[in-house]
């Protein structure tokens, strides 16, 4: 169950940063350079993909998660029921 939670903590963390990408671009921008107070300006195509690779990588998020979850679950049953 130790590895279960740390493979949901992981997907949180995905799926947190799929956020900044698709929603907070700016915020993002500013954690990868680490405080530099210098904000410029991106074209709609830029900001556009930028929407599209955030939603992906929440989607990825989510889908790690929810497989994680149910294998770990079906195996335990599967060795409840003695399979």
């Amino acid at each position: 169950m130790t590895g279960l939670l740390a493979i949901d903590l992981l997907a949180v963390v995905i799926f947190a940063l799929g956020f900044l990408l698709a929603f907070r671009p700016g915020v993002f921008r500013a954690l990868r350079r680490r405080g530099a107070d210098r904000e410029r300006g991106v074209s709609e195509e830029v900001a556009s993909a930028l929407r599209i690779a955030g939603v992906m990588v929440m989607a990825f998020s989510l889908t790690i998660c929810v497989f994680a979850n149910l294998i770990v679950r079906y195996s335990a049953a599967s060795a409840a029921a003695g399979s």
